[in-house]
């Protein structure tokens, strides 16, 4: 089994004033070292969905994330995500091999 070592820098940027906090989730997606640009990268929950396009840097941003556990997916990898409180936590990008 290979694994890829992606880099996935998430930040943490404003959040409204509403009945339940939400973030946005950015970051810029390598792998290997290199930027992955135009690829689909997409977050998803057991309740929530988000999918956007990296740009030509690898730069990602997914808007309006609430609290929670997520997937972070980009073609045959996943990094979880979780969201608390307005604190992003994300794991490291791997392979997932499905047999």
């Amino acid at each position: 089994m290979k694994f890829f070592r992606i880099v996935v820098f998430i930040s943490l940027l404003g959040a409204g004033i509403s009945a339940q906090q939400t973030v946005a989730v950015s970051g810029r997606l390598k792998d290997l070292g290199q930027i992955v640009a135009n690829q689909t990268v997409r977050l998803v929950s057991a309740s929530q969905s988000f999918e956007t396009k990296t740009d030509a840097d690898g730069i990602y941003r997914f808007d309006g994330v609430a609290d929670g556990k997520y997937l972070l997916v980009y073609g045959n990898k996943q990094a979880s995500v979780s969201v608390k409180g307005g604190q992003i936590a994300a794991g490291e990008l791997a392979e997932v091999v499905v047999v």
